[in-house]
Order: structure tokens, then sequence, then C-alpha cells
């Protein structure tokens, strides 16, 4: 294991090596002042899985969060759940340099970085809320779509890192925002692919060609980023998770998780939103059928039982 000493802003931190986060990492490397990248992520060979992406760049393996924290001044979190980021960050307060950038890419409920901006701030530490669109593919291609929560010169600073990670960085407003942007987005992906799988689904078995209707969907009105790029039948779209078994991407599970939280935000502004409720309603039964681990395309799998 690496370990370097001298704390420089040329220093990149990354903590959360997922089917996300570690597509992302590597992609910092394209920003012209990061020389070295430190990771960490519970799952045992994830840092080094990192390392080889980087194609022989300075990647050190930490043993922990707070190793990471203590030797860099910018570090992105890309992490499952509101519950795991607020651990996390716990686990390194004491080791925050002042002057550091936090990224939290994770999606969470809004009131959770507003909480670790609270917490930064006492530290002379910045944190912005950056959660991401776009799948695994955009990830590794460093095509995401940023959502940004946070003022302005914080926004400026930090884009300078997404820029590395993404095409499109957008500032949604304060700190939180970007989370709102994210649970909006995400309550129309899973009623879209819910809609999808079901229309799919229908138009195969009553005998047309699964490439014709979708052809014809996406030249049409039902037109949609489910249908298009990420359709959830198998063949349909190569290099897709529907393409091999529903393996890897945005797990169904997680998928739940977004609807969930953007159905409490939606309960705060007492606003009913019921194809939210529809959506989640079937991830439910996906989940608690065994298949949280697949791809949310495989609700089509699910459907077709």
């Amino acid at each position: 294991m690496l370990r370097r000493t001298l704390l420089t802003n040329a220093s990149y931190g990354f903590i959360g090596l997922g089917q996300m986060g570690g597509r992302m990492a590597p992609n910092l490397f394209k920003n012209a002042d990061c020389d070295a990248l430190y990771v960490y992520d519970t799952a045992a060979g994830s840092g080094d899985a990192v390392a080889k992406a980087a194609a022989g760049k300075a990647v050190h393996v930490c043993k922990d969060a707070a190793e990471v924290v203590a030797n860099c001044k910018t570090v992105i979190t890309m992490l499952p759940n509101g519950h795991v980021v607020r651990d996390v960050y716990g686990s390194f307060w004491d080791k925050v340099q002042p002057g550091t950038l936090f990224i939290d890419s994770s999606t969470v409920d809004p009131q959770t970085p507003k909480d670790l901006a609270a917490e930064c701030a006492k530290r002379s530490a910045r944190l912005v809320d950056a959660p991401v669109s776009g799948g695994v593919n955009a990830a590794a291609a460093g095509t995401l779509t940023f959502m940004v929560g946070g003022d302005d010169q914080t926004f400026n600073d930090a884009k300078k890192v997404l820029d590395a990670m993404g095409k499109n960085v957008v500032k949604c407003g304060d700190t939180g925002a970007g989370q709102v942007v994210k649970l909006c987005n995400n309550m129309i992906l899973a009623q879209h692919m819910v809609a999808v799988s079901e229309a799919m689904l229908m138009g195969t078995r009553l005998g047309v060609d699964a490439g014709v209707l979708a052809g014809v969907v996406n030249t049409s009105t039902g037109r949609c980023w489910s249908s298009e790029l990420y359709n959830p039948f198998p063949g349909v779209v190569a290099n897709v998770p529907s393409s091999n078994n529903y393996a890897g991407g945005f797990g169904a599970a997680l998928m739940l998780k977004d609807v969930k939280l953007a159905i409490d935000a939606a309960d705060s502004v007492k606003l009913d939103v019921q194809g939210a409720r529809n959506a989640c309603a079937v991830y439910q039964k996906m989940v608690d059928s065994g298949m949280g681990g697949l791809d949310f395309s495989g609700v089509l799998k699910h459907i077709d039982q």
C-alpha cells in the first residue's frame, strides 16, 4: 500500500467505489492538477480495481475513510444511503483539514447535506451535494450529469473537479437542492422504466418484434431514456444490463430507496405523487422477491414472472 505524508491540493480522495464510484474515480486524473488519488471502500479489491483502471497513475488504497481525509483537501463520496453517509462522515471529522472541499455524490434526503455542510463549516471546510445521473456507462466515460447544491463559490470550486467526471455540471440552488433535483429525476425514471417494461412485454407477447417496437417508440411520443438508451428488453440495446442478465448497473434496491426518498419529500410539501407510489409498489415487490441486486431495468424480468 502506498503512502504519502505531504498534503497538497493535488491529492484527491474518493470514498465509495461501487458500481458508480469505482468508474468515476479514475476519471479524476483528467483534471490537470490531480497527481495522486486516495481511495477507500469496505469491499476488498475495489481500490485495486481503481488502480488498474487508472493505468499506472498514483492511486493510494487506504485502510479507512479517515486516512483518505487526512491526506486530501478535495474528497468525493459516493455511498449507498443517508445512514451510511452520516456514519462515514462521522468517522473522520477529527481528520478534516481547514479548507477541505467535500463533494457528496450519494443520493440521500435533502436534509443530510445541509447537516453535513454545517459540520464542515465548524471545521473551516465546505461541502456541496452533487448526486449524478447517467448510469454506469456515463460514469466510466466521464459524461455524467451532476446536480449540485451549494453556494456560488463552493460550486465554482467543485465544478473544476466534477468537470473531469461529467459533461453537465448544473448548479440547482443552495445546499440540498441537488438532492431535490435528483429525487425528481429518479421519480420520473422509475415510472418510465416500469411503463417501458410493461409496454415491451405487451408488444412482444402480442407478436411484435422487440427491436421494431422499441424503434417505433424511440421515434414517437413514447420516446424516453429508458426505452432508447437503456431498454429493459434483452438484446434491444447492446452494452446495458438488460443484455447482460441485468448484472451491474443501478440496483433495483437502490432505485426503491430513491423512490421512497422522493415520496417522503413529496409528503413534506403535501403533494400526492400517486404515479411514484405505484412504481414504488412494483419495485418493493421486486426487492421482496429477492431480485433487489439486479439492475433496476430488471423490473421487466420481475413483471414477466
